[in-house]
């Protein structure tokens, strides 16, 4: 995964600099202070939380941006990450567009990309799996607020609905991934295929 988000970032005109653990991060922060970091939630001696808080006691760091990584897609974690001093959360696998958006979004930055070049920096994702939806009432309830751009509330309203059924929580996790990276086309074309 550190491969190919090192490849998207260097061939869109990042600067990439790599630590392999918490320590190191920080330390390499301080030497050379980042515009963005991407971090890695789960690692091993210092984790994530512990090395977003000691990235954000670095006065050189104030203004720098901190993306927590992760797998696990849940409103804990989330909740978690941007407690310990990160600005938003990224779910594994990481897609392009998604982490694109949030470099847009968190860097004042607005994408051209030529037909080629988009071509070959956002990969073709998956197909994302199967859902079961929640009820209708709730499907309407998160079309609303997609439709009047409330992303807090369509995570709030997504991390109620895991915690009410875990049956819910694969369509949940996706919601939040999606609110997370600011995708709202994404999030109406998932939420209108069950309206």
């Amino acid at each position: 995964n550190r491969l190919v988000l090192r490849q998207l970032l260097a061939r869109i005109g990042f600067a990439v600099r790599e630590a392999d653990s918490g320590a190191a991060g920080v330390a390499l922060a301080a030497a050379h202070p980042p515009d963005v970091v991407l971090l890695d939630l789960r690692m091993p001696e210092m984790d994530g939380f512990e090395t977003a808080a000691a990235l954000r006691r670095l006065p050189a760091l104030a203004d720098s941006c901190i993306i927590a990584v992760s797998a696990i897609a849940e409103q804990p974690e989330i909740d978690r990450s941007l407690a310990s001093g990160c600005d938003a959360f990224l779910a594994k696998p990481v897609q392009a567009a998604a982490l694109l958006a949030l470099l847009a979004d968190h860097l004042q930055l607005t994408w051209q990309l030529a037909d080629r070049v988009a071509e070959t920096a956002v990969a073709p994702q998956p197909a994302p799996p199967a859902f079961l939806p929640p009820p209708p009432g709730d499907v309407q309830t998160l079309l609303d607020l997609a439709r009047r751009g409330h992303l807090r509330g369509i995570h709030e309203h997504a991390a109620a609905l895991a915690e009410q059924d875990t049956r819910y929580r694969p369509f949940a996790a996706r919601l939040i991934a999606l609110a997370t990276a600011y995708d709202e086309a994404e999030i109406l074309k998932l939420l209108e295929q069950f309206a």
